[in-house]
């Protein structure tokens, strides 16, 4: 088992169909091309080998038209949109085929006590959370307010 301090990339336990995102990737640089083998090696047997990843042009650093990147000796498409969601990634894998998994993109800049608090809640398999509110660091309100808050939001709802 990896050193969780190190995990970058989590997938909901079981891979449900559930929620904005199947789990959450912690890239090192905004590269993708360098980036790819990293992401590649990370993925579980599981979940099947990675064979074409999705991307918003406007978080990562230019990537050419066409390009593909290179993990474990095997060539990996990597399709880039400029109006897809910039902060997800999705990752089509041999078991996944058309139904690709949507990751988040934890910024490679962010700390790394806020990236695996992140990444723990994006890979959770009760998670519904939207990307935007996944980056923004905090639980929903729901699990945030004490016993005693939830009550009287509760009766004064």
């Amino acid at each position: 088992m990896s050193d969780p301090a190190q995990t970058r990339l989590t997938l909901k336990p079981g891979m449900p169909r559930t929620g904005a995102v199947d789990g959450a990737w912690w890239p090192s640089s905004r590269d993708l091309v360098a980036e790819v083998p990293a992401l590649v090696a990370a993925f579980p047997a599981t979940a099947g080998r990675v064979q074409r990843v999705g991307f918003g042009r406007s978080l990562w650093d230019a990537v050419p038209h066409r390009t593909r990147g290179w993990a474990d000796g095997k060539r990996i498409g990597l399709d880039g949109f400029a109006a897809f969601a910039p902060d997800v990634v999705w990752v089509a894998t041999s078991i996944t085929g058309s139904a690709p998994l949507f990751l988040l993109v934890v910024p490679p800049d962010t700390a790394p006590g806020t990236a695996a608090a992140i990444l723990r809640r994006a890979g959770s398999a009760e998670n519904l959370e939207t990307p935007a509110e996944l980056l923004a660091g905090s639980p929903p309100a729901t699990e945030a307010a004490a016993p005693g808050e939830q009550a009287m939001a509760s009766s004064h709802g």
